[in-house]
């Protein structure tokens, strides 16, 4: 079961009526079951081992943000033509590649695989950011808390059976039609809500625009007079205990959100949604991913194998050090070293296209991965 949500092009971008959804009796939680889906007729003469499903994170994997961007860059000097994003709120621009775009549609249209980003970007910037990206099978943001499938006409529509698991551990009683990111943080009611102005009655800053299932504390937001490193560090272990609500660390951030969405989950969710029963352990035997960042291990060390074009902490390189076999970099570690910014956007953009026809060889069976 699916919601319509809204229809993406690269000329416009159309917000559609939400079909009203039967409220949510909240129990205990329980292990998510998943539906068969019709899609899986369609991967029955796929082995085992062959990939059929794409994961891509898209901050630092698919799109890059260089220190200072002008269109200038793109020239012959660059990997490729470049595509420009429109600036975030913060005044960054994200920029990707012609040829990665190229290169998803050659996975999804000449080798039928479903390419599917998982990303940490909050639903609002996803669905500004949809025209401008390379188009995907299914998009999920939120850290993973919601899922949105592309239909023929290129319209979008929400995977019901997820929102129904990720409400049933935000809300006690009865779910709201829809999720409640529109209203000011002290009208909203659910345990990640409630949660969340507990913090605030703390003393912390947290950031919940245009989150639905999630919310973010950046230290880097924090007045250190009131709140010190130190107990940040320690904040992210408040949920140790909680059946309800987990949290991850990433980059100076720490997201709450609900137990079990997440990267991995979500992925593993999609998997079993979409790949034959006849696959055991459909995640781990039948999909990659595409990541770069700490947020990411947990979905890259589940899956089959993990395509890495930037690495962006020490704990991460720590990880695909221990686990060569899982990860293949196609980044240059010395980026940055001498080089100016042109070159760098262009080692940027090429480690991602290079990771994608990695995969792309993998596909065709030409790869020694």
């Amino acid at each position: 079961m699916r919601e319509r949500y809204f229809k993406a092009s690269h000329l416009s971008l159309l917000v559609l009526a939400l079909t009203v959804l039967t409220p949510i009796k909240s129990s205990a939680p329980s292990i998510p079951t998943y539906s068969n889906h019709d899609s899986k007729a369609r991967n029955m003469d796929k082995k085992d081992d062959e990939i059929q499903l794409v994961f891509s994170d898209l901050d630092g994997t698919l799109i890059h943000y260089p220190k200072s961007v002008s269109k200038d860059n793109d020239d012959e000097n660059t990997a490729s033509s470049l595509i420009y994003l429109p600036a975030s709120k913060t005044g960054k621009i994200g920029i990707l590649s012609q040829k990665t775009e190229e290169l998803c549609n050659i996975l999804r249209t000449k080798h039928n695989i479903k390419l599917i980003y998982v990303s940490g970007m909050r639903h609002t910037t996803l669905i500004k950011r949809i025209p401008f990206l390379p188009k995907a099978d299914l998009y999920c943001c939120d850290n993973g808390g919601r899922i949105f499938i592309r239909q023929n006409d290129d319209e979008l529509e929400e995977d019901l059976e997820w929102k129904n698991i990720m409400q049933s551990y935000l809300y006690d009683n009865e779910a709201p039609n829809d999720y409640e990111n529109d209203l000011p943080l002290k009208d909203r009611k659910g345990k990640i809500w409630g949660l969340a102005n507990q913090l605030v009655a703390q003393g912390w800053v947290i950031d919940t625009v245009g989150y639905s299932t999630c919310f973010r504390v950046n230290y880097n937001s924090q007045d250190s007079a009131i709140k010190s490193f130190e107990e940040f560090e320690k904040l992210s272990s408040i949920v140790d205990s909680d059946k309800y609500i987990t949290s991850s660390v990433n980059l100076g951030c720490i997201d709450f959100y609900p137990t079990p969405s997440g990267k991995k989950n979500c992925c593993e969710y999609l998997a079993k949604k979409y790949i034959p029963d006849t696959i055991k352990n459909p995640l781990g035997t039948s999909c990659v991913c595409i990541c770069d960042d700490d947020n990411d291990l947990e979905m890259a060390l589940a899956c089959s194998h993990a395509y890495i074009p930037s690495i962006t902490s020490a704990s991460m390189k720590n990880v695909i050090d221990s686990n060569p076999n899982q990860f293949t970099v196609t980044c240059d570690d010395n980026k940055g070293e001498g080089s100016s910014e042109e070159e760098d956007v262009g080692l940027m953009v090429k480690a991602t296209e290079d990771a994608l026809s990695c995969i792309i060889q993998r596909v065709v069976g030409t790869s020694n991965v």
